[in-house]
Parts: C-alpha cells; structure tokens; sequence
C-alpha cells in the first residue's frame, strides 16, 4: 500500500518537471520568435516608407521645378510686353508734351512781344503823412514806344475804400468806393522830362533806363485816410474791409478806355501817419462822483507821461484816487482801447421819404454825440466799433477815507490781439508784418471832407464801488 503513493508522487515530480522545461522552452522561444517577426516588419515598414517618400519627394520636386520654370517664362514675358508698352506711351506723351509746349511757348512769345511791356521804378512804397505836407508819389515809368502803335501811355493814383469783405459782395454791388482817382498822360509827355522831374533819384533813372523812360509825379489831397485795414477772421476769405492806395501804369487810345491787364503794372503803395513827439501836451482826465447817503465825493485823475507813444512802447497811466466817499473802492482795472470809425459821405441830397429823414437824424445824432462832422445836404454814414487791444486788472483797493496814486503800465501789441477780428491795423503789403493802426491825424478844417477809416485811443479806468 505504501509503495503506489510513492510511485504516484515520482511520476507527478517527473509531469511537474517536464512541464516546467516546456513552458520555459516556450516562453524562451516564443518572445524571440515574436521579436524576430517585428523587426522583420519594421524593417520592410522602414524600407517601404524610404521607398515611398523618395518617389514622392522626387515627383514634387520635378513638378515644382516645372512650375518655377512656367512662373519664370511668364513673368518674363509678360514683364517684357507691359514694358514695351510702357516705353511707347511714354514715347508718345512726351512727344506730345514736347509740342504742345513747343506751340504754347510759340503763342506766349509772340503775344508778350505783341503786347506793351510796362515797367514802374519807384524809390519806396511808403509815403509819410507829416501832418503839414504828405511826401510825393514820384517815380519813373520805362516803355517800348515801338509797340505802342499810336496808343498813350498813362499812370494812375488811386484811393479805395473798401467797406465790406469781398465775399459780401453779391448780384454785382461791390462794397468799395474810389475816393481818390488822379491821372496822368506820360507818353506822348506834354511837358519837358526836366520840368517833370523832382528828385535826384528820378535824374539817376532817367540816365541809367534811357530815353524810353519818362518821369511821373503826384500829390496827395489833404483829405485822405491813411492806409488802414482791418483783421480778418480765421474764417474770411477775399479782399478784407481795407483804405487801399495804388500806382497803375496803363496804355490807351484815352484815358478812359478798358485796361488790357497784359498792358498795365499796378503797385500798391502805403500812406502812413507820423506824428513829432510832443512833451508841452500832457494828456489828463479827472471826475468826481458823488454816492448818494455820502457828504463828500470820490474823485479820480487819470494822466498820460506823454500825448504820442510809439509802436512797441510801453504806455503809462498815472491814476489818483482821493475817497472821500463813504464806500470802498476795489477791482480797479485800466484798459487802452481802439476805437475805429468807418465813414463814408453817400449822395443823398434829397430826403423826401420819411426813412430817409428818419436815418439823418439818427446818424446826425449820433456824429454828434462823438463830435464828429456832418452835413446838412449828404447823408454821413459812420460805424464805430471800440475794441480794447490791452489791460489789467488789479486788486488795489481804497477804503472809504484814504487815497492811491499809482502807475499801471499797458502794453498795447499786436501779437496779443492776432485773433481780434475787426481790429484796425497799419496797412501792409503783400504778406509782411503790420503794427495796430496808427492814431489818424487830420487837419481840423478838412476834417469834415474825411472819409474811410479814422482811428484814435484813449485810456479807460473802471474801478467798482461797495454797495
């Protein structure tokens, strides 16, 4: 009984181990057959993709070969026809440029030679106001009497007033007024050139320009404005409200024939005001107020060092303030103000409508109120227009009971009014910088005959009075 369970026992070792060397066999053999296989396949994996990508590679780079070299033919071709085309029209306009230049050269030659040449020499363009006497307005004027073909020659002084902007102009009525028109026959000259020459700078013209030059000579009537403007705004365009004063030399069968602007030269002149420096005047303005529920008054004196002050001269205004008053004085503030006047004498002799008389009676008081002159006969039409052009304000003050004497001084520029629209200025020509306009001074018996712009300044002190 015993030995079977042994004999059991040894065959089950020998199973155990026989099948422990197989599945070790296996398991040896299997993984390395495994592992054979896959790097069988991706070895040819490898290989296909090589393969596959080379062919692939070289069929793209052939094709884009092919495309770069159509891209490269057509471009060129195509670069090659614009360009021809390009350089034939270039050819054609500036073939057709040459001739038309060629023809209106041709046309612009033959009528400047055809048409009066013009020339005005003049020693300056600014003549002095001098309040007793005004400079002449002399100069010489050079021709080609050959193309005058029996016409005249003429030179013209003129005196515009313009009291509108240019842009206000419409349905053919014009804001402008000719005050002053003089001319002159120059060629044929009706008297000797020595007779009619003034000055040693026309003798010099006269020698150095030939015998096609001939002299000119005028004078101003006394009762002229100076050349006056005013500041346009930012937004004006055209001519501005101006006194404008111009020389124009002209041909003609008579002087009052159409000017042909190919024949004619204008030069546009300025008559300034000079006043002399006097220290005998000293400007000087006082007032008393008197307050009600006050015994005593407040009295105020206002002084200029000097009646004439220069562009670019500090003004100084002496102000004394004696309170006496039972109120306090503060904010005390000095002003120099512009006041323009726009004057112009309109043909109206005859007032036979009510309007008409109403108007006159208006305008005359107001002229008078302003002491300024007017007419029975003619209608005086005047604006007025104050602009303060420099100030100050302080924080002086003068109690009730005492008193203050001080110097304020104003700076009356015009680089500080540059934007003032309206603001009257010196004339000026072409672009050049102008000064605020100077003071008008006219003699007191033509005053009446006056017409454009007349200026003047003065001094304003306001202060502010407790209750």
């Amino acid at each position: 009984m015993r030995v079977v369970p042994t004999v059991v026992l040894c065959v089950l070792q020998v199973v155990v181990i026989v099948f422990i060397v197989v599945l070790i066999v296996v398991l040896t053999v299997v993984p390395t057959v495994v592992l054979c296989v896959l790097q069988v396949v991706v070895i040819v994996f490898i290989v296909v993709l090589i393969v596959v990508l080379t062919v692939v590679l070289t069929v793209v780079l052939c094709v884009l070969q092919v495309v770069v070299i159509v891209f490269i033919v057509v471009l060129i071709v195509v670069l090659t026809v614009v360009l021809t085309v390009v350089l034939c029209v270039l050819q054609v306009v500036v073939i057709v440029f040459i001739v038309v230049l060629i023809v209106v050269l041709t046309v612009v030659l033959t009528v400047v030679l055809c048409v009066l040449q013009v020339a005005v020499y003049m020693a300056k363009r600014d003549f002095v106001d001098h309040c007793d006497f005004v400079d002449p307005v002399d100069g010489v004027i050079l021709i080609d009497p050959v193309q005058l073909k029996g016409r005249k020659v003429y030179v013209m002084l003129s005196c515009t007033f313009r009291y509108g902007r240019q842009d206000m102009d419409v349905m053919g009525v014009a804001f402008r007024r000719d005050l002053f028109v003089v001319t002159r026959q120059v060629y044929p000259e009706l008297q000797d050139k020595e007779k009619l020459t003034h000055n040693k700078i026309q003798q010099k013209l006269l020698r150095k320009l030939g015998d096609n030059a001939f002299p000119f000579f005028f004078e101003f009537p006394d009762n002229l404005p100076c050349s006056v403007a005013l500041q346009p705004g930012p937004s004006d365009v055209g001519k501005k409200c101006a006194v404008e004063f111009e020389v124009k030399a002209f041909c003609g069968e008579i002087q009052d024939d159409k000017v042909d602007k190919q024949s004619s030269v204008r030069l546009n002149i300025r008559k300034i005001q000079f006043s002399p420096e006097s220290s005998k005047v000293v400007p000087t303005a006082e007032t008393t107020f008197e307050f009600l529920m006050s015994e005593k008054p407040l009295h105020v004196k206002l002084s200029l060092p000097k009646e004439t002050f220069y562009h670019g001269e500090p003004l100084k205004a002496n102000v004394e303030i004696t309170n006496s008053s039972s109120r306090n004085i503060k904010d005390i503030s000095v002003s120099g103000r512009l006041l323009s006047c726009l004057c112009l004498i309109l043909q109206m002799r005859h007032y036979d409508c009510f309007y008409h008389r109403l108007l006159f009676t208006i305008f005359k008081s107001i002229l008078t109120r302003f002491e300024l002159p007017w007419r029975n006969i003619q209608l005086f039409w005047a604006v007025f227009e104050l602009i303060c052009v420099c100030g100050l304000v302080s924080s002086d003050s003068v109690p009730s009971g005492t008193s203050l004497k001080k110097e304020y001084t104003l700076y009356p520029l015009l680089a500080h009014n540059k934007d003032r629209r309206g603001l009257a200025l010196d004339g000026r020509l072409k672009h050049e910088d102008t000064n605020l306009a100077s003071s008008s001074i006219v003699k007191q018996e033509v005053l009446k005959e006056v017409q454009g712009m007349l200026v003047s300044y003065k001094v304003v002190v306001r202060m502010i009075a407790s209750g």
